[in-house]
């Protein structure tokens, strides 16, 4: 028993140790030109193109829940005073029961644990324990595996490292086929239910922000007409007036873009993006 509470206190403070030197700020700076960061899932990560809106970075990744860009962004905003506004996307499967599968289920905790363990505190860690303890236990040998190969490859930045995240262009064209299609395969369950994990984790965010003095701008990202998830639209209204009250919130689901520049019923294309994103920089950098 002795021999065993040794090893476990030897593996305990070497995780501590790797952490510290994983997370020393230096590890996570960003170009001092990026003024504005761009978080959320694979809605903006696929339209919003940082190349065009003016000093923006885009660190958004698909299937990603608030709980991990929360963790993300603190860090951030942490080693990063350059950073003056965030862009939230807030859609309507944001609110839906299916968020909570983003953040505590094997697909998700495999692939975003390795990447924000280092930052994670015993109540984060908790979290996903208590919903999951099998899969933060599975977890922890790919997120020794991460950690150990940045610092014993003396990598610059944790966070091109670790894959946090960047825009994505699609090059796929949306047909009216394909609409069909699509339409036909959404199961209505999709949207039933509220995820209050992830409402919690981005008010989190939205309190942040305001901690740091950093403008913070909900954005509703393009969207086809035909897009099955407008059912809760009643909802999710509902719950932005009266959850995020005085959060700026700049909605551009029904922006008209031609069908040809969706590469699915959520997501523009690269051509899309970039009629998007010049609308989204004329605003930013506006008067």
């Amino acid at each position: 028993m002795l021999f065993l509470l040794f090893g476990a206190l030897i593996m305990t403070a070497s995780f501590g140790v790797t952490d510290m030197l994983i997370n020393k700020p230096d590890n996570f700076i960003i170009n001092p030109k990026y003024t504005t960061l761009i978080i959320g899932h694979s809605h903006p990560e696929c339209s919003m193109n940082d190349s065009i809106i003016r000093h923006s970075l885009n660190l958004a990744q698909s299937g990603e829940s608030y709980f991990y860009s929360f963790i993300k962004l603190k860090k951030l905003l942490e080693s990063n005073p350059n950073i003056k506004r965030v862009l939230v996307e807030f859609t309507n499967n944001c609110i839906t029961q299916e968020m909570d599968t983003w953040t505590y289920a094997n697909k998700y905790l495999l692939y975003r644990y390795p990447k924000y363990s280092a930052m994670m505190n015993w109540d984060a860690n908790a979290e996903l324990f208590l919903h999951n303890p099998k899969g933060v236990i599975n977890a922890q040998s790919l997120a020794i595996k991460t950690k150990l190969k940045y610092l014993l490859t003396h990598q610059d930045n944790f966070v091109k490292e670790a894959d946090w995240g960047k825009y994505e262009g699609l090059n796929h064209t949306l047909t009216s086929e394909d609409s069909l299609k699509a339409t036909a395969s959404y199961d209505s369950m999709t949207v039933t239910g509220i995820s209050e994990v992830n409402l919690r984790f981005l008010k989190k965010i939205t309190e942040l922000c305001k901690h740091q003095n950093v403008d913070i701008i909900l954005i509703r990202s393009p969207q086809n007409p035909s897009y099955p998830l407008y059912q809760n639209e009643a909802v999710f209204l509902d719950i932005l007036n009266k959850r995020l009250p005085g959060i700026k919130f700049l909605d551009y689901h029904n922006l008209q873009i031609p069908l040809d520049e969706f590469a699915d019923l959520e997501h523009l294309n690269a051509k899309g993006s970039a009629r998007f994103s010049m609308a989204l920089d004329s605003v930013l950098n506006s008067n």
